[in-house]
């Protein structure tokens, strides 16, 4: 997306600040295909154990996802195969959940988050068009409630992903409804491939599915007294 790759930095910065080792980070932006991905999955298959937290996040064009990397014929199985019994996948899409799904065969120790519902359409703002947000609105939210406290549901003293992804579904959709379907010719270009969201104030939702059964943190803080 043509916004400076703004939320993988902004991801980078809260890793760091959470205490992720800058060795432990690795980013694709320019070469961005199908053998890179595949390769970055094997990186965290050798380097991450079970008791690692393992963030996979990825932001792009559906229909890149879908034709350009053949996402559905590969994925999976690659994710399959990293040990770490705290698997987090975060996709940033149109039909997001479309790309999580893949995963749901063996959903075990896995948390998916999808920015959209499978038959969504999701929002990036670009620079020249002068909204309030640049750079993906899910992942915006999704990445600020890490350092709000109001998204800390349990007051345990830490945002989890759940926390955070349920604090980004409320606030992307305030936005979008408040912000994006006030202007006349954004409303248009939904309307005009039949989605009418003025009619629904539930769209979009960010899709949580979580199979491990316990809260995951960034903040590497949160798993300092674990046995």
């Amino acid at each position: 997306l043509d916004t400076g790759f703004l939320n993988l930095v902004q991801l980078r910065s809260l890793l760091k600040y959470s205490g992720w080792q800058e060795e432990h980070i690795l980013e694709l932006r320019d070469n961005f295909g199908t053998d890179e991905i595949r390769k970055s999955l094997d990186w965290l298959e050798t380097v991450a154990d079970q008791d690692d937290v393992v963030l996979f996040y990825i932001q792009g064009h559906s229909s890149y996802l879908r034709d350009g990397l053949d996402w559905h014929t590969f994925f999976a199985d690659e994710w399959d195969d990293i040990l770490s019994q705290r698997r987090v996948l975060v996709i940033e899409a149109c039909q997001a959940e479309e790309f999580t799904e893949v995963t749901s065969v063996d959903p075990n120790s896995q948390l998916t988050v999808a920015s959209v519902a499978a038959d969504e359409l999701g929002w990036s703002g670009l620079w020249e068009v002068g909204m309030p947000i640049v750079g993906g609105v899910f992942s915006h939210y999704f990445l600020a409630a890490f350092t709000d406290p109001t998204a800390d549901l349990d007051e345990d003293g830490f945002v989890s992903i759940q926390e955070s992804a349920i604090s980004a579904d409320k606030r992307q959709r305030e936005y979008m409804h408040e912000t994006i379907f006030t202007v006349p010719e954004f409303l248009a270009m939904y309307n005009a491939i039949g989605i009418y969201p003025e009619r629904d104030q539930s769209f979009p939702n960010v899709v949580l599915k979580d199979n491990i059964g316990e809260p995951v943190f960034l903040n590497l803080e949160a798993y300092q007294f674990e046995k």
